[in-house]
């Protein structure tokens, strides 16, 4: 989940967002660690990259 700030009204809203990750294509990172520190990127997303931890691929991710 992350949060869109809307702009142009003397008041700000902010809304939660839940993108829906089912088409993303995870592979590991080149920066990640050699041992369990793996993190996973995918960037086939438009105008998202999503980013896990590879011990949890059914858990959250951060975008």
């Amino acid at each position: 989940m992350f949060v869109r700030r809307e702009s142009g009204s003397p008041r700000r809203r902010e809304a939660a967002i839940s993108p829906d990750l089912s088409n993303a294509e995870f592979r590991k990172s080149s920066l990640s660690g050699t041992h369990d520190n793996r993190v996973e990127v995918a960037t086939n997303l438009p105008g998202l990259v999503a980013v896990r931890d590879s011990k949890n691929p059914s858990g959250p991710a951060l975008m």
